[in-house]
C-alpha cells in the first residue's frame, strides 16, 4: 500500500463516533461529542454557547454588545429567544415547520394549532406555505444530494480550546463525511439575500456570518481535521414563501468569510472574558 493510500484510509477510520442520543442519557451532565436524534427540549438544557447568543453579542456592524441583558441571554432556551430575536410567533413556527417537512417528512401541521387550525384563512395561508416551502426545496436535485445520506438535526458540544468554555450547535444538515453542513433558511425576500446587498441587510441583520462562523468553529473542533485537507464548508439553502418559493444555495466568498472569522474570534475570547468577570457594561476590553 502506497502512503497515499495508507494516509487516506487512516484519515477516514480516524472519523469521529456519532452517538444516537438515548433517553437515559442527561443534557445537564452530556460529555463533548457528536449526537443524532436529540431533541430540541433535551438541547435547550446543555448550558453551553449557541450561535444564537453569539448574534446576540455582535450586532450587524460587527460591534460587540453591552449590558446585563446579554448575561442572562447566553443560557436561555432557544424558543424564547427566537420569540424575542424575531417578535412574531408566525415567523418562528413556519420555519420551524419547513424544517420539519423537508427534514423528515413530517406532515402533522396540528402541534401548533393556534397557528395552524381549520377554518382560519391566515392559518390556512400559513399551512400551504409551509407545504410550498418544503416542496419546492425538495423538488431541487441539490437539495435531495445535500439530504443523501446526511445526518440531520446532528447536535455538536465541544470545549473551546482558547477560552475553555463550553459551545454547542444544532445543525440541520450535515454529510456523511463531516465535511459539508447545511442550513435550511427561509426569506421573504430572496433578492436581499442574494445581491451585494445581503452584507448590509438581511444577511447582516440576522446574523447569519456570525452563525456561519460558529457552526464551522464548533465543525472544526468536535469533527476534527477536514477529510483529505479540503476546507470544511457552510451552505446556506435559502427558499423564499409566498412569492415565487424560489430556491437559492448561498455560500459566502473566502473574503468575507476569513474576516467574519476575525470578529467572531474576538468576540469568543470578549465574551469568556466578560463571564468571568461578570463585567458587561465597559467597553469592549479585546475588540
Amino acid at each position: 500500500m502506497d502512503k497515499v493510500t495508507e494516509g487516506m484510509q487512516e484519515r477516514l477510520s480516524d472519523q469521529p463516533v456519532v452517538q444516537k442520543w438515548l433517553p437515559e442519557m442527561k443534557p445537564e451532565t452530556i460529555a463533548d461529542g457528536i449526537y443524532e436524534g436529540m431533541s430540541d427540549e433535551d438541547y435547550n438544557k446543555i448550558e453551553a454557547i449557541r450561535a444564537t447568543a453569539m448574534k446576540s453579542f455582535v450586532n450587524y456592524k460587527g460591534e460587540i454588545s453591552s449590558g446585563k441583558y446579554y448575561a442572562n441571554y447566553i443560557f436561555i432556551p432557544f424558543k424564547v429567544m427566537k420569540d424575542e430575536l424575531i417578535g412574531e410567533k408566525d415567523v418562528f413556527v413556519i420555519g420551524n415547520k419547513i424544517h420539519e417537512r423537508t427534514l423528515f417528512g413530517i406532515t402533522d401541521l396540528s402541534t401548533h394549532p393556534e397557528f395552524f387550525k381549520e377554518g382560519d384563512k391566515k392559518r390556512k395561508k400559513n399551512r400551504e406555505m409551509v407545504e410550498l416551502c418544503a416542496a419546492s426545496l425538495l423538488a431541487r436535485p441539490r437539495f435531495r444530494n445535500l439530504l443523501e445520506g446526511s445526518y440531520r438535526e446532528l447536535v455538536v458540544v465541544v470545549t473551546c480550546l482558547i477560552t475553555g468554555m463550553r459551545l454547542k450547535a444544532k445543525m440541520d444538515i450535515v454529510d456523511s463525511d463531516l465535511q459539508t453542513i447545511t442550513d435550511i433558511k427561509s426569506t421573504g425576500n430572496m433578492e436581499a439575500l442574494t445581491t451585494e446587498c445581503e452584507w448590509k441587510s438581511d444577511f447582516l441583520k440576522y446574523g447569519y456570518p456570525i452563525q456561519e462562523q460558529h457552526y464551522l468553529y464548533v465543525a472544526n473542533l468536535g469533527f476534527g481535521e477536514s477529510l483529505f485537507g479540503a476546507e470544511r464548508k457552510m451552505i446556506f439553502a435559502a427558499v423564499e414563501k409566498g412569492k415565487d418559493y424560489d430556491v437559492e444555495f448561498l455560500q459566502t466568498d473566502a473574503v468575507k468569510r476569513d474576516g467574519y472569522k476575525e470578529i467572531y474570534m474576538g468576540a469568543l475570547k470578549e465574551l469568556a472574558l466578560r463571564l468571568k468577570e461578570n463585567n458587561w457594561f465597559d467597553a469592549p476590553t479585546i475588540i
